[in-house]
């Protein structure tokens, strides 16, 4: 802002600031509005510099119509099962959200990955979509399968693919490190006895499968009474659930840091243990205050002399000096009772018996 002395008012068109001559009035016509000189100051605006201007970029923000409109989708895209110790259903819907060019969807196809033990109903190709619809699909998870439930199921539309992630487990995992004294693990076939009058014995082999079935006596060490205690309740009143069972007789260990994705570990040895022999490796943490008692069941994919190569990434990240195991599915005996010892209140003595 800049004061100047006001000198003379024109005419309508032109306000004399005080910069020079006032303004020529165009037409002879224009009446001239005339005052005498005066003293008054007058407060104007300066103009002001004329800086140099930057444009930038700009993209319009996505809305929330973007993100559901002119596509397909499915809802929720992970179903996350849990514990499965009965057989479950799950569902999830599919919608046809084309809203403005009104296409519909022609279901091509179905890829299925991992799913043993899990049936699909509700769609099948070449089920139509139209516009604005939606369909209802149910997956049965059965508790009958791979202990480590991670299926994957492809939805080929001719519009675009959809892709449903079932997660869980069919089992419970006894991470807990039993103690030396009354560890054992036995092997047997699966045989009929025939015995004849003369006392003599004929067997027969009930199972095609060349590896015997594992029985695997221990005396659980748990970190307190109450972990015992669940432990118990579990055994005692969930019959017919499977516990993921490590054979630490096999114990191997991690020479490196794993990823929470990198489907490969690297361990001391493979050789003279178990995992060729088994279908199933469990991860259980050993650094203490760290990551103990954190664990990942993965099945195996491929068996090197210093590293397996898991079926999926273990999820969570572990460290040097963790335990690495070949693990069977088994079930309690049931001729045998969970007991305490009484000499050692935090542990708790188990038979368990492999299922195929």
């Amino acid at each position: 802002m800049a004061t100047f002395p006001c000198q003379t008012i024109t005419d309508p068109v032109g306000v004399d600031l005080g910069y020079g001559d006032p303004p020529t009035i165009p037409s002879a016509a224009v009446p001239v509005l005339a005052s005498s000189p005066q003293s008054c100051p007058q407060t104007v605006d300066v103009p002001k510099p004329n800086f140099p201007q930057t444009i930038h970029a700009c993209a319009l923000a996505t809305s929330f119509d973007d993100l559901i409109n002119e596509r397909l989708l499915i809802k929720p895209e992970q179903i996350d099962a849990g514990f499965i110790a009965t057989p479950q259903v799950f569902t999830a819907v599919i919608w046809n959200n084309y809203n403005n060019t009104l296409q519909t969807a022609t279901l091509n196809n179905i890829v299925e990955l991992n799913t043993e033990g899990i049936q699909l109903t509700g769609v099948s190709p070449p089920d139509q979509l139209p516009p604005t619809q939606s369909v209802v699909v149910s997956f049965t998870v059965s508790n009958i399968g791979p202990i480590v439930i991670d299926a994957f199921y492809t939805f080929e539309y001719d519009l675009q693919d959809l892709l449903e992630h079932i997660i869980g487990f069919r089992g419970a995992v006894l991470i807990n490190e039993p103690l030396l004294e009354g560890y054992s693990e036995s092997r047997a076939f699966v045989t009929n006895v025939f015995r004849s009058v003369g006392g003599k014995e004929q067997r027969e082999q009930l199972s095609n499968d060349p590896i015997p079935v594992r029985t695997v006596n221990m005396n659980i060490k748990s970190f307190n009474r109450q972990d015992l205690s669940r432990l118990e309740n579990l055994i005692r009143f969930g019959s017919g659930i499977l516990l993921v069972t490590p054979l630490w007789f096999s114990l191997s260990t991690l020479t490196q840091a794993t990823s929470d994705v990198d489907p490969c570990i690297f361990v001391d040895s493979t050789a003279n243990r178990e995992f060729d022999k088994v279908d199933q490796v469990v991860i259980i943490g050993n650094t203490k205050g760290v990551n103990e008692r954190t664990f990942a069941v993965r099945p195996i994919d491929t068996i090197n002399p210093t590293d397996i190569v898991l079926d999926s990434p273990p999820g969570v990240g572990f460290l040097p000096g963790d335990f690495v195991l070949p693990a069977i599915s088994a079930t309690p005996q049931q001729s045998t009772s969970f007991e305490f010892l009484l000499e050692r209140r935090n542990s708790g003595k188990l038979t368990m018996v492999e299922i195929r």
